[in-house]
Parts: C-alpha cells; sequence; structure tokens
C-alpha cells in the first residue's frame, strides 16, 4: 500500500471515531463497531494475509511445556500452537534421507508399514506431506505421507495430553492405524527448537468380548473387572502390555537458518549397540488452511428393465412358468 493511500486510509478511520464519539458511544464500543469481530474459534491475524489463530483450548504442546513455550522460535509456536476449529495444518517438504539402513530389520519395519508406524523403504530426497487435524480438547492427529518411487507410505498418530491430580502434564502418543503403539514423550525447548524424547513404550491390544467360563478365576485385568460363570462376558477393551525400552526415539524440530519460513525436522530411532535403526530428516512449509469440504458422491441412475409383454411370455412355450423355463 502506497503512503497516500495509507494516509487516507488512517484519516477515514479518525473520522469514524470522532463521528461515533460525537454520538455518545464510548471509545471501546467504538473500537469494537469500527473493527469487526473475528470468527468464534478464530482469531486475527498480525498483519494482512496472516494466518487465524485459534482462540481457545491449548494446544498438545502448549499444555504440556506451560511457560517454555513462549520460549520457542515464532515459527515454531506456529507449528505446534493450537489450529482453529474448522482449519487444518498442512506441510510439505523432501526428507534428504528417510529409512533405515540395516536390511535385517526390514522384516519387522514391513509389518509396521502395515500398520502405519514405520517402513522397510530407504531412499534420499524423499518428498513427503503432513495433515495435521486437532481431535478434541487437548488431542492432535498427523497423517505424513512419504512418495517413494515406487510406493508411497503412511505414517499415522494421536497425540494426547493426559493430567493427573498433583501432577505435571504429559504428553502420549499413540501410533499406528488402530493406535496400538503407546509412547509417552517428554518436551524441552532447546535455543528456540522443540525436542521430543520418548521415555516410556507400551503396546495396546483390542481384546474382542469373549466368553470367561474356562478361565473361571479371572477377578481383574489392568483394572478390567471381569465376572464368574458360564456365559459371562469380559469387559477389557484393550490391553496395555509395557514393553522394554529396546529403542529410544528422538525429535529434533527447528525454524531453518535461512529464516525463509521453512522449518527443520530431525527424527532419529536409536537402540544399544546398534545406533540409528531408523531415521528422517528434511524441510519443508507449512501453513494453516481450511479443511476442505467433502466432494459430493454421485450414484450412477440406472433405468429400470422393462418387464416381458405378455405374448413374449406364452411364446416361450411353458403355460404358466417364468420365460426360458419348463414345467
Amino acid at each position: 500500500m502506497g503512503g497516500g493511500e495509507g494516509a487516507a486510509e488512517r484519516g477515514v478511520k479518525r473520522g469514524t471515531k470522532r463521528e461515533l464519539e460525537r454520538a455518545g458511544v464510548p471509545k471501546v464500543e467504538a473500537e469494537a463497531e469500527a473493527e469487526p469481530e473475528p470468527e468464534p474459534g478464530v482469531g486475527a491475524g498480525d498483519g494482512p494475509g496472516d494466518e487465524p489463530r485459534a482462540v481457545g483450548p491449548l494446544s498438545v504442546s502448549e499444555a504440556v511445556l506451560g511457560d517454555d513455550f513462549a520460549r520457542l522460535d515464532a515459527q515454531l509456536q506456529r507449528y505446534f500452537g493450537p489450529i482453529p476449529a474448522g482449519h487444518e495444518g498442512r506441510g510439505r517438504g523432501v526428507y534428504a534421507w528417510a529409512g533405515s539402513r540395516y536390511r535385517l530389520l526390514r522384516p519387522v519395519l514391513a509389518w509396521l508399514a502395515w500398520r502405519h508406524i514405520l517402513f522397510p523403504e530407504r531412499g534420499r530426497d524423499v518428498p513427503f506431506t503432513v495433515v495435521n487435524r486437532p481431535e478434541g480438547a487437548e488431542a492432535l492427529s498427523a497423517r505424513r505421507e512419504f512418495e517413494f518411487s515406487r510406493v508411497t507410505r503412511v505414517m499415522e498418530d494421536t497425540m494426547s495430553v493426559i493430567r493427573s491430580p498433583g501432577a505435571r502434564p504429559r504428553l502420549v502418543d499413540r501410533l499406528g492405524r488402530r493406535r496400538g503403539l503407546e509412547v509417552e514423550l517428554d518436551l524441552s525447548v532447546e535455543e528456540g527448537g522443540l525436542r521430543m524424547r520418548s521415555t516410556r513404550l507400551a503396546l495396546r491390544l483390542r481384546v474382542p468380548r469373549l466368553p470367561m467360563r474356562w478361565v473361571p478365576w479371572v477377578r481383574r485385568v489392568h483394572g478390567v473387572r471381569g465376572v464368574r460363570g458360564a456365559g459371562t462376558v469380559s469387559r477389557i477393551r484393550h490391553l496395555r502390555i509395557p514393553l522394554p525400552r529396546i529403542v529410544t526415539m528422538t525429535l529434533d524440530e527447528r525454524a531453518h537458518p535461512d529464516d525463509d519460513g521453512r522449518q527443520c525436522v530431525d527424527v532419529r530411532l536409536r537402540a544399544p549397540l546398534l545406533g540409528d535403526v531408523f531415521r528422517y530428516l528434511g524441510e519443508f512449509d507449512y501453513g494453516i488452511v481450511p479443511v476442505p469440504a467433502p466432494e459430493p458422491v454421485s450414484l450412477p441412475v440406472l433405468a429400470p428393465e422393462p418387464l416381458p409383454k405378455p405374448e413374449q411370455l406364452s411364446s416361450s412355450g411353458d403355460s404358466g412358468g417364468f420365460p426360458g423355463t419348463s414345467a
């Protein structure tokens, strides 16, 4: 905007405020009428073309970090901050490296790929996309797609804040299509960047409703009570099995050194004696956009088949049966 246009606009605003003050409207109310309020759940940006800011509940990272969240770079505060209702976070970039350098782990990684947790492929300059969506209060789901030359691999997870009376909020990440792998994460801010480090691992298994007549002594499994007797049904829904810390996950995210709006991420899975067993690192752009409306599904309209005429039934050689059949 040029200097003359800016001055004219400021003059119009001052004139509007003077007219409202002459009419007896208080100053606070005048400012409220002169500037439209943001939509519920969406805050105005800091300037023209800025993305909307969420107004309301904290993000999962804000809830866990507390006052330390303000120490993050402004760009990372946008990424790890809350997402307004009706919006989602979308990022796209390139991983300089993605995968494992151990071929012996491919069978395990192939099974984890089916669960949307990891993948057996490896390569350089792998394009990827990430979509973050809020899932109610203090929960965030993410979907990452790694575009290899022959296949696109998917990683899914949902982060949730776990609160306990008298304790600091904890961040738990459940990974996979069925969120079957549970990882507890410790968050810290280091030189404006965010570091996540896994502290506990657990496997969550879905247990169906099974008759318990052959296990009459079952009373309680992980706090879920069973009932003795023929025909009784177990109330167990998820069985949580703690796992040893065979691997440790570390995530480092920071703003790009060129300060051009990109951000860098480095995720490592380390095992004792083996070192890095899985890693992906790269850079990407990120923005908050409205959730696209679902496309309408058009169903084909089938024309009804014409009914056979009476003369066609009589010419079939059958006195009272269906066409093409004999009595």
